[in-house]
């Protein structure tokens, strides 16, 4: 049964990419799809996963899927379902991810630079190392993501929410953050000026670039120590 759904799989995507890569896979279910090896009749690079580049795969639901090293280039994901998906070092460049469902993904050291994912939910996922330069996420929900040593420079997070969220590190210098939710993020070493932060909404209990927790006082320098001489004048 399961060679025969390969099987299926296999001449389903051969005419999708024959159609032009348009259509076909629309509203597909593609749960559990392991396409790294799957043939889509274009030229794959060595070592890379499937080429889904400039394809229409709108509201698919690729929950747990493995798509390690797809190529997804200006591919159209809009409202699609990536649950839990496997998107390690993958390529997303321009795609349009605006409402896509993509909690607890994993997308560490994946290119998002230039992707649009206005609305789209991030919560728990894995963006460690990500390149998302460029990438509008206005209103996007990024909470409790992981978001180490991430490029987030000239981003667009207007309104995003990103509470508890792991920003260690994370570049976002130039980034638009009016009106983001910051509330219990870790920015510890993350590049961000003091004037952004002071465009954010919500600060409440975040760890800032200096390691400080937001709204505690800076730490006051030690009294230097009394000489003995004045100890003992205090003494007499």
């Amino acid at each position: 049964m399961q060679k025969r759904a390969k099987s299926y799989l296999v001449k389903a995507v051969k005419l999708w990419a024959e159609r032009g890569r348009k259509g076909h896979f629309v509203d597909i279910d593609l749960r559990g799809a392991d396409l790294r090896n799957v043939d889509l009749g274009a030229k794959d690079k060595e070592g890379h996963g499937a080429n889904l580049s400039y394809s229409d795969l709108r509201r698919v639901k690729l929950t747990n899927a493995n798509l390690r090293r797809v190529d997804l280039v200006s591919t159209d994901l809009r409202g699609a379902t990536l649950q839990r998906a496997d998107l390690q070092e993958a390529n997303l460049l321009r795609a349009n991810l605006q409402g896509a469902r993509m909690q607890e993904v994993n997308l560490e050291g994946a290119n998002l630079k230039n992707a649009d994912a206005q609305g789209a939910w991030f919560t728990e996922a894995n963006l460690k190392n990500a390149s998302l330069r460029e990438a509008d996420l206005q209103r996007v929900d990024l909470r409790q993501a992981n978001l180490q040593r991430a490029d987030l420079q000239e981003s667009n997070l207007q309104s995003a929410v990103l509470r508890d969220a792991n920003l260690q590190s994370a570049n976002l210098r130039e980034a638009s953050v009016k009106g983001a939710v910051l509330a219990g993020a870790n920015m510890r070493g993350a590049v961000i000026t003091k004037e952004q932060l002071e465009r954010v909404a919500d600060l409440t209990g975040a760890i800032l670039p200096d390691g400080r927790r937001y709204g505690a006082p800076p730490a006051q320098p030690a009294e230097p120590a009394e000489s003995v001489d004045e100890i003992d004048e205090t003494l007499t």
